[in-house]
């Protein structure tokens, strides 16, 4: 009889469907796992470049001054800090009474700009004058290792009729582009009075520290800031994004910008790779400015003990890169 070629049986062909399935898994799983170690040397990298090589003489606590990773989901873990529910009143004019405050913290993700840090920087001689216990920012020499702090104090100027709001920042470079975000929590609006003009408008008391550790000196970072809020008339609806603002890190000779600085909140959209020249003609929203502070890692502990609020709106001082000028 001639040789016949047996059908393969039902069983084998499930068994042979069943391993193909079992290593399509184990490839997918072995791709996963090159990509998070492809993020974490990247993450390494980065450090080496700023850092150098760890000294395993050091008594250094890791935990100090260390930029604390964001979570799975890509936002910053939750703070120890506390913050008070109200801010406290006068009686008469609604005007907030100076006290000792705590701050929120949220870390800021660093973007991988693969440039190699310069070192020491030359001291930054912006500062701003104050009056009073509130000193100026006595900016030391800037050490990419420690970073800068970023003191998101209060917003002032928005509409009455804002109920909540919400920022979320994020690393920007001319070059590389947008960060990971970071999420800071949702805030309500107070009333206040403006002296200047008699009118209640709604400020917002952040009171919020952002440290940014192994930071290498470049003009080319800066912190895009998006706003979202809600409205009284509908206080459960999502929060929306209606404004965003732009903070610039380091000047042309890249040394930080310390000192206490105001913004203007800018109205949508939001244009994150314009320069500071362009966004400076942009329309604002309304009146709205963001009132932060700008420090060295080492003058952090110093900053978080004063508190300040609306009151102290004229210790603050506009950046030149939003200074306008008239056209000619």
């Amino acid at each position: 009889y001639p040789f016949r070629l047996r059908e393969p049986t039902k069983d084998k062909l499930t068994s042979t469907t069943n391993e193909k399935e079992r290593l399509e898994n184990e490839l997918s799983d072995m791709q996963r796992k090159f990509q998070q170690l492809d993020s974490r040397t990247r993450q390494l990298e980065l450090t080496l470049a700023t850092t150098g090589l760890p000294n395993q003489n050091s008594n250094l606590n890791n935990n100090t001054h260390r930029y604390i990773l964001p979570n799975d989901d890509g936002y910053p873990r939750k703070s120890t800090f506390t913050r008070p529910t109200n801010p406290n009143y006068t009686n008469s004019a609604h005007q907030f009474v100076d006290q000792p405050q705590q701050f929120l913290e949220s870390s800021l993700p660093i973007i991988d700009t693969g440039r190699r840090s310069r070192g020491m920087q030359p001291v930054s001689r912006i500062a701003s004058n104050s009056n009073g216990r509130y000193d100026p920012i006595e900016s030391k020499p800037y050490d990419p290792v420690g970073g800068f702090v970023v003191f998101f104090d209060f917003i002032i100027n928005l509409s009455p009729m804002i109920e909540k709001c919400q920022l979320i920042t994020c690393l920007h470079h001319a070059q590389t582009g947008l960060g990971e975000p970071s999420q800071l929590g949702v805030l309500k609006s107070e009333l206040y009075t403006d002296p200047k003009f008699g009118e209640q408008l709604g400020t917002i008391l952040l009171s919020t520290r952002q440290p940014v550790p192994r930071c290498p000196p470049q003009q080319a970072l800066s912190i895009v800031i998006e706003i979202l809020t809600t409205t009284k008339q509908n206080p459960n609806a999502p929060l929306r994004t209606n404004a965003w603002t732009k903070i610039p890190l380091f000047d042309n000779r890249n040394r930080l910008l310390s000192g206490r600085w105001k913004i203007p909140l800018k109205a949508l959209p939001i244009q994150h790779d314009a320069s500071f020249p362009v966004i400076a003609t942009l329309p604002t929203f309304g009146r709205a400015e963001l009132h932060y502070r700008l420090v060295n890692y080492q003058d952090a502990a110093t900053q978080a003990t004063i508190f300040f609020s609306p009151n102290h709106q004229d210790l603050y001082f506009t950046l030149p890169q939003f200074q306008t000028r008239p056209f000619m």
